[in-house]
């Protein structure tokens, strides 16, 4: 094979023509193809197999907000369950992860969004998803996508509606509301 191989490009190379003693376009494309891609093709059997090289790591470090998320998550966990035996309806499961879906999609939409130099989503449009019920992967957005995590501003209002759920959660927990 690599014979054939050596013949096929030494006939390639004396059948080129010049013109005024510089090389042809045609000839230049030729050349580069032949002299890096053929060989490289002709070397690939007797080189090593190199395992392709990962992607660094994404470092995500483990922030007070990510322990005070991840706490904030066990009453709304216990409460569900708690709707879900006293009245044995997934209406209040299928809304929570239908809307919390729907949030992290949007936060990954709005992270995109300055790379393709488009327009992003407006923070009321991420504050009303989170008003809600989507603030549980709003906040796994948040932390996954490191997106909006140093914007003050939007933290305040974010935080506040988390801690306006915990009082709904934990009303719902304490018998205030009746599910029935």
């Amino acid at each position: 094979m690599h014979e054939q191989a050596r013949e096929f490009w030494e006939r390639s190379i004396a059948s080129l023509t010049f013109e005024g003693g510089e090389p042809a376009v045609g000839a230049i494309a030729f050349d580069v193809y032949f002299a890096i891609v053929i060989p490289s093709r002709l070397a690939a059997p007797f080189v090593k197999s190199m395992s392709p090289r990962r992607p660094p790591r994404r470092n995500r470090p483990i922030s007070t907000a990510t322990v005070a998320g991840v706490c904030s998550l066990v009453m709304p966990a216990v409460s569900l369950f708690r709707i879900y035996l006293s009245t044995g309806s997934l209406w209040p499961f299928k809304y929570s992860g239908l809307v919390s879906t729907v949030t992290l999609l949007l936060y990954e939409y709005d992270k995109m969004q300055p790379r393709n130099l488009e327009w992003r989503a407006k923070e009321a449009t991420l504050h009303t998803l989170e008003l809600i019920g989507g603030w549980p992967c709003a906040l796994l957005g948040m932390h996954y996508f490191r997106h909006k995590t140093r914007k003050m501003s939007f933290q305040a209002v974010f935080w506040g509606i988390i801690l306006g759920w915990q009082g709904v959660w934990w009303t719902i927990w304490s018998g205030g509301i009746v599910t029935y």
